[in-house]
């Protein structure tokens, strides 16, 4: 039996749970009516994904999802992420109503499991449709998808208590329009700048669309938190870090909180700014107000100067910390001290590990020893004043992870891949304690 470590009590009404989305966890993107994302398209390209499988080859959480959830009921909450081409094949117009329809019996068994539905409108699958039709250069995709969101809520909003609009914007297009890794894997920083100037005017139609339609979840913001520091104090190193840290965090929360970009990259960028795309108005819309942040925590960046013009034309060698638990406190202590102290959850922490079945059980104390880490870190920071009031882990599932494949596994559950068998984790167990009880269980003497 375990004890509990009662000085990291956490608050009470804290909001735990654990994340799933559609194109990591569903499996079958075409059943029943569904269109391709552009992960289908890309997947399904060979060479893309090291380890050959396709969105396809998940843990078809799409088929599972009851099952799956009966073995979190009691943790306190389910963020699923909604496929986009699921609901609407073509990205825009009609509805597929059976895809719909899985997404509300989603969240009737996520309610009928004591858990609170958080609805994650999108992690970056939007139709192969609307890319054929420009994607995230286009314009129109921030319309597209503020329809998108009312057709979540018209069908979800009665219940839904929680809404995140858009997944980690600079992660995605950083990887998607900078660095060429995914789709449309573009190398083009002025292209890369206009697609995240878009994607936050969508962010921003879509909280106007949702309050519009008298949202009854509260509705925030989901973003990567990356604290960034200089390597040295050299004038030159300081100013690297302040570039990185611009563009990693500033680029979203300043226009999403402040109404404005930072104007260390407008000087920086120059000519690759996209002056053009940004029209009167624009900032009006992309800072309509939130009820909340929702954070993302992996690690923290240490940044210096480049020798050499460095990637995304910052000039910037970035060395990327993953296992840095203080850092989240950092982090949350300068996103109040720049933002003020809204609510803020924690959307998502986790680590992959090479977990393995051994006499019918999974070992992983080293997933165990991180989530702690990291919830101590939390917690020092309710203490230091920050509105904290939920930790979510991804991910509930082992799933498909982009160009990793099914090579990685973060989830509580161990996913055999072939059979598609579900194994509690050891840290799904140790989880279920830290939820049911809002304390950390003492660690192991």
């Amino acid at each position: 039996m375990m004890t509990l470590d009662l000085y990291h009590a956490f608050p009470q009404g804290f909001l735990w749970g654990a994340g799933t989305n559609g194109v990591q966890n569903e499996g079958a993107p075409l059943a029943d009516g569904g269109g391709p994302s552009i992960w289908h398209s890309w997947s399904h390209t060979p060479g893309n994904v090291t380890t050959g499988e396709t969105v396809e080859d998940g843990p078809d959480f799409y088929r599972h999802y009851r099952d799956d959830l009966r073995l979190i009921r009691g943790l306190g909450s389910h963020n699923f992420g909604v496929s986009w081409a699921r609901v609407l094949p073509e990205g825009t117009g009609t509805v597929n109503h059976a895809g719909l329809d899985f997404y509300d019996r989603l969240v009737d068994e996520t309610l009928a499991g004591g858990m609170s539905p958080i609805c994650g409108m999108y992690t970056w699958d939007h139709p192969q449709a609307l890319q054929d039709r420009g994607g995230w250069l286009n314009r129109d995709m921030a319309h597209w998808f503020a329809e998108y969101a009312t057709v979540l809520h018209d069908r979800l909003g009665d219940r839904v208590t929680h809404w995140l609009p858009m997944c980690e914007i600079v992660s995605f297009t950083q990887y998607a329009y900078f660095l060429g890794y995914y789709p449309p894997m573009l190398t083009d920083v002025s292209q890369g700048l206009i697609a995240i100037h878009h994607q936050l005017l969508a962010q921003g139609q879509a909280v106007q669309a949702l309050r519009a339609g008298d949202a009854g979840g509260q509705i925030g913001n989901w973003h990567l938190l990356i604290p960034t520091a200089p390597k040295s104090p050299k004038e030159r190193d300081v100013a690297a870090a302040t570039r990185l840290d611009a563009f990693y965090n500033g680029i979203v929360l300043d226009p999403q909180l402040l109404g404005h970009y930072p104007e260390v990259l407008i000087d920086w960028y120059g000519e690759a700014w996209p002056h053009t795309s940004i029209r009167d108005g624009d900032m009006d819309t992309i800072s309509a107000p939130i009820d909340f942040i929702g954070v993302d925590y992996y690690g923290s960046s240490r940044a210096a100067q480049a020798a050499k013009p460095g990637e995304h034309a910052l000039s910037v060698t970035d060395t990327f910390n993953e296992n840095d638990p203080d850092g989240l406190h950092t982090a949350l202590i300068a996103l109040r001290d720049t933002y003020g102290n809204l609510p803020v959850y924690l959307v998502e922490i986790g680590t992959a590990r090479d977990d393995r079945i051994t006499g019918g059980e999974v070992h992983d104390h080293d997933r165990i020893g991180y989530l702690r880490d990291h919830l101590i870190a939390a917690h020092r920071a309710i203490q230091d004043g920050i509105d904290l009031r939920g930790a979510f882990v991804w991910g509930l599932l082992d799933g498909w992870e982009f160009y990793d494949g099914l090579s990685l596994r973060y989830g509580l559950v161990h996913v055999d891949h072939q059979t598609k068998r579900r194994t509690i984790k050891a840290s799904g167990h140790w989880f279920h304690t830290v939820a049911t009880t809002n304390a950390l269980p003492s660690p192991d003497r």
